[in-house]
């Protein structure tokens, strides 16, 4: 706790504990504020930043260090047991609970935008050790593994909703068969299934804990989600081709929206979203 992150020599996947310690953190220092504890959520909050203490801003990644000293000869693509089954890239965008804080870091939007560019457009190659569970690579993006999941929709919040939507539906498109061996990674606890769920009705929870979900590109004309505690939400797309994938609107109970994103109550109110 005084270093504020986890440091390579004391503990093994130093950086994804530390990345994922401070998400922990931030969702705790959430719900104290909830509940009116000013003091616990405060004192999570601060934790919930320690993710910034692995930042490298001579190169822009999250690596691992001992003490005051970065680890010699640091490789993204690396493969190593400082991160869990996974390497620097896959990694580097897990901060699903302060991404406005790491765009900063990268130098803004375009900044960040540009990250993202260079791991979805990158190579594929790996070095280091061998990892059953990186599979389903566009770049160094991995699909088939779920650190990963969330990152195909943070080129929205950067102002690409247009890439998003492109990543979103090609993997839809590609990694996903009605085959035996149709899923392109492991499908602990249902996580690989769950994506396509929720993308295919055109959404994500990008940052679990938060009521904000971010739009990526619906692929049915037509869907039907009824909640448990009643109530129901149809989606309905106007579609000029099959190969049409880029969102030009949507209309939440014949109300036009321009953001990106909706709530957590638009979501439970049910009513209809058109998308055009």
């Amino acid at each position: 706790d005084s270093l504020g992150f986890l440091p390579l020599e004391k503990e093994s996947e130093s950086v994804s504990k530390t990345l994922e310690y401070a998400f922990d953190d931030a969702c705790i220092a959430k719900m104290a504020a909830d509940m009116g504890n000013v003091e616990v959520a405060e004192w999570f909050g601060r934790r919930a930043q320690g993710w910034k203490n692995l930042f490298n801003p001579d190169n822009g990644f999250l690596q691992p260090r001992y003490g005051a000293a970065w680890r010699e000869a640091f490789d993204p693509s690396e493969v190593t047991f400082e991160y869990t089954e996974a390497n620097g890239w896959q990694y580097n965008f897990f901060v699903p609970h302060d991404v406005s804080g790491h765009m900063t870091l990268l130098g803004g939007a375009e900044g960040y935008a540009d990250m993202l560019e260079r791991m979805f457009g990158g190579s594929s190659r790996l070095s280091g050790r061998h990892q059953s569970d990186i599979t389903g690579l566009i770049g160094q993006y991995a699909h088939g593994n779920e650190p990963s999941h969330h990152m195909a929709y943070l080129p929205s919040y950067a102002g690409h909703p247009e890439r998003t939507q492109a990543l979103v539906d090609s993997i839809c498109d590609v990694l996903y068969t009605a085959d035996p061996d149709g899923l392109s990674g492991n499908e602990d606890c249902g996580q690989m299934s769950s994506w396509y769920v929720w993308s295919a009705l055109g959404l994500y929870p990008v940052t679990p804990g938060s009521d904000i979900y971010v739009l990526g590109t619906p692929r049915f004309e037509r869907a039907s989600w009824t909640f448990p505690e009643g109530g129901t939400l149809e989606i309905r797309v106007k579609r000029e081709s099959p190969e049409s994938v880029y969102i030009h609107g949507l209309q939440i109970d014949g109300v036009p929206t321009t953001k990106g994103w909706v709530t957590h109550d638009q979501l439970m109110a049910g009513g209809v979203w058109r998308f055009d």
